[in-house]
């Protein structure tokens, strides 16, 4: 590009080429927040160079920086011309460079250029110029110049998002760029600047728009707007048929070809019409020379408070502010290049919908309301005081809401240019419709509440009055308060336009006896602020809105809360009062579950507590302090003292909870009764508190056991079933008995029981004999205060005290006095655990058959028995026949049989079991039956005789116990096919013989009975 080899050659030159001359004057750079903005919207920082230097500057490159964070950077509009560059480096730094040999850059404070921003978040910016060279030439000549960078210096600036920007009165001088140009972001964008602006002294005086032609665009790189209509052209060198060109950003306007064009029908009425593009527009048919700069208008109004200097926009004002406007606009380029202004026409209309040409200063001149803009953000001053047009106390001005809006109409602009519904467009040509309200003189002081405020609440009051007015706010009649239980409510600390103690509230003397505010007020304790009065300051609008807070410790009773002030332009008095009342809330207690606990046992309480932020808690009953005792350490409770008390948050909700642990907890099992109390008194002084109690009766903890039998065959389970009170987690497990030592835990269910099983492979290889097993409750501390500790292969059982006995390895205690001697640990007197015990045996399993008298082929019988085996256990039957052979392949005969199993089943007298058979099949001869358990690896045998002949037949088929399962082991050699009843016994079709009842007999069981012992 020529431009960026034109620079390029400044760099080399510097290098290698010294200034002829010396410089004279120095030269200032700055850049300066000149557009306010909020986040999200779009403000401008302008960079100025104010100089005096001879030769005058026409090469200067510099830097701008900014706090990327805070600002993002959108685009640079130039001020000058003709070669320039705005190059971004990263997303906080801007290189600048402007060089113009033919014009140079003249003395005085000079608009380089305009940054756009746009605010990324709330804050300021620091703004700094670094400054790389400024130089004059001599001429044109590019060898010849004077450096005086070393006459530069640079101040810093600040950039607030939303922040006061103070408008400027300069008209910044546009040099027409000649030559190539690389075309720069112009950012126009429309904007509708927000914010509050202060302005130092007034802009602009409403005269009239000044004398000029607002059609003729003068200068080459000069504005237009979208929407103006018969602009003449002619002074541009543009006559009618020129083509105009416009390229993107970065374009090399001398070789590219541009990226739209258009045609100008009529030089001297050429029409900007909506949609042609924004940013520089070049002369096609003069060597591609700047023509125009579209820019998109924007326009905005706001509200001014000259006399607090504030933005007052939406807000009330009380009758008699004086105010004006401020208008904030980018059609101020018409003033600074066409001699002429474009006009402004502000409007404000009343509730009765009439709309003012015209205000009434309190001078009772008339201001118009037609304005010319003469500067970006200007403030239009009135003839009044303060350049104020509008007095709110005229009597042509009722209160009550007004609207208020602005409207440019430039050269046709409002009419042509409509937004995509066809209507005015709102921040280009017209702003929104804003409000203002005119409100009376008056001071009112407003509860937020109708109701009681129960203790603990906060409520608030709100203050209307002038706005910006300090005001003085006080709990009225109170004096005669204050201590613990005694106190108003307290304003809070803290709050927005409060002061609380102020020194000039407390002396403000309130009424004709001068009586003072501090005196009507309790006092406060040394050396604290006194939360009983405050200065009140309102706010833009005469409002403020004042918090109160309440305690455990504010009085119940109506209050009156008072605010005043005295009016210096009569002297007089102008207050109000409201009055509040203030309850006592509730409190109530519930215990979990059915107010019956074992000691240990994790008790929770709750309820609810609207009368102070903190509950107190204390326990009595049975040898308790009688005043009540904390629940934690049981210690006496001291009224008035919180860090005797258990004490507990109250939630938002005004619930609290509080679990109580009573493990450890030294206390006798009995009836207590829980107090939930607001304040921190103890059981002899709760006649002005607030409390609710609950009763609960504390059990001690205990332990039972079963054993599933009293006798236990070898090969069988043993079930150990109870109930542990007191939620321990796990009880200890220990059995003792010949050759047996076993330490084991068994869980404890939320139901509190609990089951351990000894297995079958357990018992299997137990001696026969006499077991005892200990169940072992872990009590309060839920810890086994007896434990077990294996030791170079010797296994003690210690109690907490050193007491110990061995229970395996040399030496060691067996059977009963083992189980006694655990026992005795127990017992001890410093152990709080807890004990049950059992004993059974375990004997040999037996299988006794009952005898079976002979039977005749197609019978149904019985095989009975008894045994020692547990019930459910399952038996295996096996019949056959004791002729069973091996035969020849040409005989029929075989062998008769059937097997099955069945189960033991608890009878009077002993376990039974019963087997149904079926002979239809059998051949006569003599079988063996064999009963065993294979679980526990215990048999039986015996036999009996089936002989020839035909049993008798019973019509109705036996219906044998469903739970009996055989299976056909052999099959009669006939051709008849075999059938399985329902019973599940194999039988033969052709026949069938009844059964008759079985001999049973109770052989071997010795009855054992269960011991069962429990500590106390």
């Amino acid at each position: 590009m020529r431009f960026t080899k034109h620079l390029a050659l400044f760099f080399m030159l510097s290098l290698a080429v010294v200034g002829l001359a010396s410089a004279a004057g120095v030269g200032t750079f700055s850049l300066e927040q000149t557009k306010s903005a909020d986040v999200g919207q779009i403000g401008v920082a302008t960079l100025y160079m104010d100089n005096t230097w001879q030769p005058q500057a026409d090469d200067v490159w510099v830097t701008a920086k900014w706090d990327g964070a805070v600002l993002g950077y959108i685009s640079t509009d130039w001020k000058v011309g003709n070669s320039v560059s705005a190059t971004p480096n990263g997303t906080n730094s801007l290189f600048l460079q402007m060089a113009d040999l033919t014009n140079k850059y003249g003395n005085g404070k000079i608009a380089i250029a305009d940054i756009n921003f746009k605010p990324l978040t709330t804050g300021s910016s620091p703004l700094t110029v670094t400054i790389d060279h400024v130089r004059g030439h001599t001429g044109v000549d590019e060898t010849n110049f004077t450096d005086m960078t070393a006459s530069a210096v640079a101040t810093q600036g600040t950039f607030a998002v939303g922040g006061n920007v103070t408008p400027t009165l300069t008209v910044p001088t546009v040099v027409t760029p000649t030559g190539n140009v690389t075309v720069t972001p112009t950012g126009n964008v429309t904007v509708t600047p927000t914010g509050n602006v202060t302005p130092t002294v007034p802009t602009v005086v409403p005269t009239g728009i000044p004398v000029g032609n607002p059609k003729a665009i003068l200068k080459a790189g000069d504005t237009v707007f979208i929407g103006e209509y018969g602009l003449d052209l002619s002074a541009l060198g543009v006559a009618d048929g020129t083509t105009l060109g416009w390229f993107q950003a970065g374009s090399n306007v001398a070789t590219s070809s541009p990226d739209d064009t258009l045609i100008v029908s009529s030089a001297k009425a050429f029409n900007v019409v909506p949609g042609t593009r924004a940013g520089a527009w070049y002369n096609l048919n003069n060597n591609r020379a700047l023509a125009i700069n579209v820019k998109d208008p924007s326009l905005n109004v706001r509200v001014w408070d000259v006399q607090s200097n504030k933005d007052v926009t939406g807000k009330t004002v009380t009758a008699g502010r004086l105010l004006s406007f401020r208008i904030d606009s980018n059609l101020d380029s018409v003033y600074s290049q066409r001699g002429t202004a474009a006009g402004v026409t502000i409007k404000v209309k009343d509730k009765a919908g009439n709309v003012y040409a015209s205000l009434i200063d309190n001078t009772g001149a008339q201001n118009s309301l037609v304005v010319p803009v003469t500067s970006s953000s200007m403030l239009v001053a009135g003839k009044g005081t303060n350049a104020s047009m509008w007095d709110t106390a005229n009597a042509n001005y009722k209160t009550g809401e007004y609207k208020v809006w602005a409207e440019s109409n430039l050269n046709g602009i409002k009419d042509n240019y409509k937004d995509p519904s066809g209507a005015d467009y709102t921040g280009k040509t017209i702003t929104s419709q804003y409000s203002l309200t005119i409100g009376q003189d008056v001071l009112t002081l407003v509860a937020n509440t109708d109701v009681a405020v129960v203790r603990n609440n906060d409520f608030a009051v709100t203050i209307t009055g002038r706005p910006n007015q300090a005001y003085n706010l006080w709990l009225s009649g109170t004096s005669d308060m204050g201590g613990s239980g005694n106190q108003p409510p307290l304003i809070k600390e803290g709050q927005t336009g409060a002061n609380l103690s102020d020194p000039a509230t407390g002396t403000y003397v309130f009424d004709s006896t001068g009586r003072t505010v501090a005196e009507d007020v309790p006092v406060a304790p040394a050396n604290t602020t006194n939360p009983w009065y405050a200065k009140v300051t309102t706010d833009d609008n005469g409002k403020r809105t004042i918090g109160f807070s309440t305690d455990a410790n504010t009085k119940d009773k109506t209050y009156t809360l008072r605010v005043q002030w005295t009016d210096p332009a009569t002297g007089n008095f102008k207050y109000d009062t409201v009055k509040v009342e203030v309850v006592k809330g509730a409190v109530t207690i519930k215990t979990s579950g059915n107010a019956s606990f074992f000691l240990g046992e994790e008790i929770t309480l709750s309820g609810t507590d609207t009368d102070s932020e903190t509950i107190h808690l204390f326990i009595t009953g049975p040898n308790l302090p009688s005043g009540g005792a904390n629940l934690a350490d049981l210690l006496p409770v001291v009224d008035g003292d919180v860090a005797t008390f258990t004490t507990e948050n109250v939630a938002a909700d005004n619930t609290w909870e509080y679990k109580w642990a009573t493990a450890n907890l030294n206390v006798d099992a009995g009836s207590y009764t829980i107090y939930a109390v607001a304040t921190p008194n103890n059981r002899d002084n709760l006649r002005s508190a607030k409390y609710a109690t609950a009763s609960l009766i504390i059990k001690k903890p205990f332990v039972t056991a079963n054993a599933s039998a009293a006798v236990v065959a070898k090969g069988d389970e043993l079930k150990i079933t109870g109930i542990a009170e007191g939620k321990p987690a796990n009880l200890a497990v220990w059995l003792f008995g010949t050759n047996l030592y076993l330490a084991d835990t068994a869980t404890v269910k939320d139901d509190s029981t609990y089951s351990y099983t000894v297995s079958r492979g357990t018992t299997q290889n137990l001696a026969t004999g006499q077991y005892f097993a200990v169940l072992q409750h872990p009590m309060y501390n839920g810890i086994f205060d007896v434990a077990e500790v294996v030791e170079g292969g010797i296994t003690r059982v210690y109690d907490t005290s050193g007491n110990f006995f061995i229970a395996a390895g040399p030496g060691r205690l067996q059977g009963s006095d083992a189980a006694n001697a655990l026992v005795n640990l127990i017992n001890g007197a410093n152990i709080d655990d807890t004990y049950t015990k059992l004993s059974f045996a375990v004997e040999e399993a037996t299988i006794n058959i009952a005898a079976v008298p002979d039977k005749h082929v197609g019978d149904t019988f019985d095989v009975t028995g008894t045994t020692n085996l547990a019930p459910g256990d399952n038996l295996l039957v096996t019949i056959t026949s004791s002729s069973f052979k091996p035969t020849d392949k040409s005989q029929a005969s075989g062998f008769s049989g059937v097997s099955g199993s069945t189960p033991v089943v608890k009878g009077a007298q002993g376990n039974t079991f019963n087997f149904t058979v079926n002979a239809g099949q059998f051949q006569p001869d003599t079988y063996d039956v064999k009963v065993e358990s294979v679980e526990a690896a215990s048999s039986s045998t015996g036999t009996f005789n089936v002989v020839a002949g035909q049993g008798n037949v019973t019509v109705a088929p036996t219906t044998p116990a469903s739970n009996v399962t055989t299976n056909v082991t052999s099959t009669a050699a006939t051709a008849t096919a075999a059938t399985t009843a329902s019973n599940g016994t194999a039988t033969a079709t052709p026949t069938r013989s009844p059964g008759f009842g079985a001999v049973v007999a109770l052989v071997g069981l010795g009855a054992v009975a269960v011991l069962v012992l429990r500590r106390e």
